[in-house]
């Protein structure tokens, strides 16, 4: 029997050695279709018979202003040694390796391919992406890096190259190939775009993970590409081993787009790799005319060989395998390769929906939904439930158009407390699958949904999460009926995410290298992702140092702090600590004032540079919890480190606030919607009384590092003190922008405050603070009936501000307003209170600890026996068990638990508090602000300055900061957590995010 057998095209050519395979199939249960073993007519045209014999040495990269040579080591050399190996398996079968497909001749016999009619694999890919480019598009950020895996198929590429561009997006695309002559003559075909830029990467795969790696491209947004399906050529567990490698490069705010072949058609499979008129058997023989370039011998001569091709199913899946077969013994060296003997070339898998679930889940383990949440979710989706499966944040299926019968999974949202990757899914037909890991990073929608900690098992705050996936069965056609294919969709790390547990976010002294790579994500987020390049210079807050200071001076800060302690030199270029050591916090009044701070240049270094160093200083701290034990006087440093740049993550952030220039980080915010849920579930603020009661403020940490391992502390917050602090009556809930706006109007002032904006005349009007300063312990006039509504033409023209833009001011009523002291205070006192001291804000969070506590152990008395009225845990053992004092504190004694806080992320804005006035707030708990209080910053009895950082504190006891506790929406937990934490501000600086509640005496 004579039969046409040829095989797959491996698109991803970027130098995997090899990714052929030794299956012995169990006949009993595999369908095999195509397998022959007979002779097959071939046409040699275009393909040498002999050898050019190869140098083994790496060839002079060609220069090309567009191609940057990014090989490592010797190509030709390595493979030469993979096919002498691959031929002397210690098991299973002969093989070659599948690059010998991908030289300059294969590649342009492989474009032929992609013009065939059976060859189904670019035609579905071009047809999705004709379809759905600009909604891909839409998704990739400007000024992104889009690498593509390959050099790839110009007619893919192009489309969404070509989408790009008419989105104005300034892209610049850098195809991936080991091939010179390929990647010249793809960019010599690439059409001129107007904002895209094209360019080449001459490399292998791990030439490109490497290249990625660097900090100039490691700071930008990226989106890779892998498409053809080109997952389906690694072995299947290797599959997830090339996910995790790019997991671990790319950062959350980059992308990465990656075809699934999910065709499960027999005969479709079978022809799209043995064409009728050939081709494919041509490509294939070329593969052995260039292993004989490689070995610089005449051993493999086309003519002698036969190909086989075959589609396979059996117990390990469904998959198309290529060999070769000679017709005479061929030996090479020791190797004997019989007649009628099978070698290996290529073997390209198809993936059935359970084995993609499979693949994502041997890549980074999944947790799933329950299927009620699922069955809530379709109803509302208006699909049958049996079409919904549900990872952990997965919405709606929408369809892009049905016309055409693309779909698309969308996820505006769900958890308001969860940043992660989400996915869209592009797909058309049913053979080819286009999945793409974006980033929205706030999720909103399953609180809409339900009441997620009733109805699930566990509390999602403290799912120690790193990918999820989303599944969905459903049908790509117009009938309903039809459910033509299954798919499931991979998410991302979550790579922001801070847990609000102290068991969890504080159980370590010394913070974890995870925490760090938490901590640098967001980091890099905001730096690199939410500030426009050419404004890295610029100054948001006229009162602070341009933008691209605070990106030298966390590294440089970091570095000299490690180079106190561990004696290793610094990173260069060791000037820099002249210039980012330390910024500036000048006098309001008069800006010529200033404690001691680093030289400013005359112009920075460039970005390239300093990116470069914080890369240095990074590996330095990572080499550092490569040993096994760090003492603490490493820690210290480490720690301080960590809580500055968290720090000054949350005061950069004040900064681009200000500015109209910032690139928004995650999809708006529905603000309108919001607002009128808050409106609606308004609850008056009630007035709770403070009982009497002795308190500790600050925490042990000597700083001789004496004493058990303790948890750290800045000199403020040491040593330990015991204050009794009298009765009094707190409200349960900050003032809102609605009172304070009230407040505005009806006391006729004209200034407003620097976390809102106002239109006159198309122009924002001058923002004011005050000049008059309130500050002590006094009581405020107790006002009268409850001010007057706003009017309509208050509100008219007025925004607050947030990182997505100007915001109406009436979509944020319900939140809590932030401003300096001195303005809050005058507010306070107009409506018949005053701001708390320092000790007063203390006791309010004591005392709502305790009831915490009260309302925990009742709650465990229903559980737990009892005897006389006392629990007993015989059997039972505390979560997590509670340490004596030889250890010091514990992570639940000095930290707070955050579930209701809306700190660290957990959205980008502050929410609505109109409906917790019932409630008592604790610490943290102001709706994404900090909380002022009256209490000057000075030096209490037994402070020491700090060893390490000792002007910390001292430069800022001049009597015109006053003290803020707890923490806004960007505070990392371990800071708004920290019971003893303290942070200061001049009481007239207008750009803190800083609330305020009212008390009043009994």
């Amino acid at each position: 029997m004579r039969t046409s057998v040829y095989t797959v095209v491996l698109v991803s050519k970027w130098g995997s050695t090899s990714v052929s395979t030794s299956l012995k199939p169990n006949c009993s249960e595999m369908t095999i279709l195509g397998a022959s073993s007979g002779a097959v007519e071939s046409s040699y045209e275009g393909l040498p018979f002999h050898a050019t014999k190869s140098t083994g040495t790496k060839p002079e990269p060609t220069i090309h202003n567009d191609i940057v040579d990014i090989r490592r080591g010797d190509g030709d050399f390595n493979l030469k040694a993979e096919i002498l190996t691959s031929l002397k398996p210690q098991k299973g079968l002969k093989s070659l390796p599948t690059l010998l497909l991908y030289n300059e001749r294969g590649l342009q016999i492989y474009e032929e391919i992609t013009y065939l009619s059976e060859y189904y694999l670019v035609n579905a890919e071009i047809d999705v992406l004709e379809r759905c480019a600009e909604s891909i598009a839409e998704n990739i950020p400007s000024d992104s890096i889009v690498v593509e895996l390959g050099s790839g198929n110009l007619r893919k590429v192009s489309i969404l190259l070509r989408a790009l561009d008419v989105a104005g997006k300034n892209i610049d695309y850098y195809a991936l190939d080991l091939s010179l002559n390929e990647l010249e003559r793809s960019l010599q075909e690439t059409p001129t775009f107007k904002h895209v830029k094209c360019h080449g990467l001459h490399g292998t795969y791990d030439d490109g993970l490497e290249w990625l790696k660097k900090p100039e491209n490691a700071s930008r947004p990226k989106c890779v590409l892998s498409l053809g399906s080109s997952i389906g050529n690694f072995k299947r567990h290797e599959a997830p081993s090339f996910l995790k490698s790019f997991r671990d490069v790319l950062s959350p705010s980059d992308m990465f787009l990656i075809g699934v072949d999910a065709t499960s058609n027999p005969g479709k499979i079978y022809h799209a790799y043995n064409d009728q008129k050939g081709v494919t058997h041509k490509f294939i023989l070329n593969g052995l005319v260039h292993a004989n370039e490689v070995l610089g011998e005449h051993v493999f001569d086309p003519r002698d060989w036969n190909v086989v091709g075959e589609y396979v199913h059996d117990e390990q899946g469904g998959r198309h395998q290529a060999f070769y077969t000679p017709n005479r013994d061929v030996t090479l060296q020791d190797i004997q390769i019989k007649a009628g003997e099978r070698v290996q070339v290529e073997v390209s898998l198809k993936y059935s929906p359970d084995e993609i679930k499979q693949l994502w889940n041997d890549a980074v383990p999944v947790v799933q939904l329950p299927g009620r949440l699922c069955t809530k979710a379709s109803g509302l989706m208006g699909y049958p439930s049996q079409w919904v499966t549900m990872g952990l944040r997965c919405e709606i299926l929408q369809p892009i158009s049905r016309s055409h019968h693309c779909w698309t999974l969308i996820l505006p949202g769900i958890l308001s407390n969860w940043k992660n990757y989400t996915m869209v899914k592009w797909n058309v037909r049913k053979y080819s699958n286009i999945l793409l890991i974006v980033t929205p990073r706030l999720l909103f929608l399953l609180y809409e949904l339900l009441d997620i900690q009733v109805t699930l098992p566990f509390y999602c705050i403290k799912l120690p999460l790193d990918i999820i996936y989303i599944g969905g069965v459903f049908s790509p056609t117009e009938n309903a009926n039809d459910l033509d294919f299954k798919d499931l969709h991979l998410l991302k790390k979550n790579g922001m995410l801070f847990n609000s547990d102290p068991a969890v976010y504080a159980a370590t002294t010394v913070p974890t290298f995870e925490e760090w790579k938490g901590l640098w994500s967001v980091w890099d987020i905001v730096t690199r992702g939410m500030i426009p390049n050419e404004e890295l210079k610029e100054k948001p807050i006229k009162l602070r140092n341009a933008c691209i200071f605070y990106l030298g001076h966390i590294p440089t800060f970091l570095d000299i702090q490690l180079n106190k302690v561990s004696g290793e030199p610094p990173c260069e270029p060791s000037y820099y600590r002249q210039i980012f050591e330390r910024g500036i916090d000048p006098d309001v009044d008069n800006p010529e004032l200033c404690h001691a701070h680093s030289e400013i240049p005359d112009e920075w270094p460039p970005l390239e540079e300093i990116l470069s160093y914080q890369q240095n200083v990074r590996a330095k701290v990572e080499k550092l919890y490569t040993r096994n034990d760090i003492p603490r006087s490493l820690g210290r440093a480490l720690w301080i480190g960590f809580e500055h740049e968290a720090q000054h993550l949350e005061t950069l952030l004040y900064m681009l606030l200000q500015s109209d220039k910032t690139v928004p980080p995650t999809p708006r915010p529905d603000f309108e919607t919001m607002a009128k849920k808050a409106k609606a579930g308004r609850v008056s603020n009630d007035w709770f009384k403070i009982p009497e009661q002795a308190i500790t403020i600050g925490l042990q940490d000597p700083e001789d590092n004496s004493g058990p391992d303790r948890h750290f502390g800045w000199d403020n917050e040491k040593p330990p003190r015991s204050v009794t602090v009298h009765g009094f009556e707190a409200k349960g809930r900050p003032i809102t922008n609605e009172e304070y706006a009230q407040y505005l109007e009806q006391t006729h002032r004209p200034d407003i405050p620097a976390s809102w904006a106002q239109e006159r005349d198309n122009e924002l009007a001058k923002i004011g603070h005050a000049i008059d300063h309130v500050n002590g312990y006094t009581n405020g006039v107790k006002a009268g009936a409850d001010p007057a509504p706003l009017t309509k033409a208050y509100l008219k023209g007025k925004s607050v501000r947030t990182v997505y833009g100007l915001v109406p001011l009436e979509y944020a009523l319900d939140c809590p307003v932030f401003a300096s002291y001195d303005e809050l205070a005058r507010c306070a006192k107009w409506m018949g209170g005053r701001i708390p001291t320092v000790e007063e804000v203390q006791s309010i969070y004591s005392h709502v600890d305790g009831l915490n506590r009260k309302q925990a152990e009742r709650h465990l008395g229903k559980t737990v026996p009892a005897v006389n009225g006392h629990l007993v845990n015989d059997g039972v053992q505390e979560s997590p068990p509670s340490q004596g004092s030889e250890t010091g504190e514990s992570s639940n004694e000095l930290f707070t638990n955050l579930d209701r806080a809306n700190v660290g992320f957990k959205n980008w804005h502050p929410v609505a508090v109109t409906g917790d006035g019932h409630r008592l707030a604790g610490q943290a708990e102001m709706g994404g602000v900090w909380e002022w209080t009256s209490s000057p910053f000075t030096r209490h009895e037994g402070f020491e300055p700090m060893t390490l950082y000792p002007a910390y504190s001292t430069d800022f006891f001049d009597e015109k900061h006053n003290i803020i506790l707890g923490g806004s929406w960007a505070t990392h937990p371990r800071i708004a957590g920290r019971k003893t934490f303290v942070n200061w501000y001049q009481r007239n600086y207008p750009y803190t995010w800083a609330g305020a509640r009212l008390v009043r005496d009994l």
